[in-house]
């Protein structure tokens, strides 16, 4: 009996650890049995204090870097334009063209650095957001074809969102060559998002495996950028408790899925 029931212990830490090890959140373990068995519970309970503390002290250095570096970065952009008509326009043009490329780079780290969670979750539309995302980029010339589904109101982290919506919107527009697609669904208790593009899609490797920050494909991914984008849209939809799901199509291009759940609790 007593080892049946330290084993029955150990393996609901070990089950414990293994759900965090998958990115969901930790469960409070009771500090019961054995006083080795207790130390192990006590230390995991104490384990999400000591991560949420790193990640806050990493998203706190990223956010003060990038603000730091934005504002010599604006000086420089407008020295050259103010000496554009006393230099070559063609070489002031692409020295504005790399500060921009430059500023866009840090709005990355910047978007990184805030998951959303800051952010208090309020019942919206889906719909209307991702037709506005889609709408920013009609008014520039840019095509998305738009097929919006029933999705009720549900409460979800709108700023956060949109930054998902831009940053998927930034990557079919950027890579996918012609025409992309955006839908918008509910499939029982999730609110699902799909975005499919004609471009090359991802051909070396699992597409999982380019959610990661930095990831890059050099044939089909190597443009400018930092490639954080899906990065940044996994961190958020992770916050709202949802999955992010990427495909190469069998036709070309690459399908990005969003299931968010639309029970989520309202801050």
């Amino acid at each position: 009996m007593l080892v049946f029931r330290l084993t029955r212990q150990l393996r609901t830490v070990t089950a414990a650890a293994k759900a965090v090890g998958r990115g969901e959140p930790p469960v409070v373990l009771e500090e019961t049995g054995a006083l080795e068995v207790r130390d192990l519970s006590r230390g995991f309970n104490q384990m999400p204090t000591n991560l949420q503390k790193l990640d806050d002290e990493r998203r706190i250095m990223l956010a003060g870097i990038s603000h730091d570096i934005k504002t010599p970065l604006t000086h420089l952009r407008i020295a050259v334009e103010l000496a554009a008509t006393q230099a070559d326009s063609e070489v002031a043009t692409g020295m504005v063209r790399d500060i921009e490329d430059m500023d866009a780079i840090l709005n990355q780290f910047l978007d990184y650095a805030r998951d959303g969670s800051e952010e208090p979750a309020t019942v919206g539309d889906l719909n209307a957001l991702v037709e506005e995302v889609c709408e920013r980029y009609r008014s520039r010339g840019i095509p998305l074809r738009l097929s919006l589904g029933p999705v009720a109101p549900f409460a979800f982290r709108k700023r956060a969102m949109f930054r998902v919506g831009s940053n998927l919107g930034n990557n079919a527009v950027r890579y996918g060559r012609i025409d992309s697609e955006v839908e918008t669904e509910e499939d029982g208790a999730m609110a699902k998002i799909t975005v499919a593009d004609h471009g090359q899609g991802i051909r070396s490797g699992d597409p999982a495996d380019f959610i990661k920050p930095f990831a890059r494909e050099n044939a089909s991914r190597s443009e400018s950028g930092a490639g954080l984008g899906l990065a940044i849209v996994e961190r958020v939809v992770r916050t709202h408790g949802g999955r992010l799901h990427l495909a190469t199509r069998e036709t070309g291009g690459l399908l990005v899925v969003i299931e968010l759940p639309r029970d989520l609790k309202v801050s």
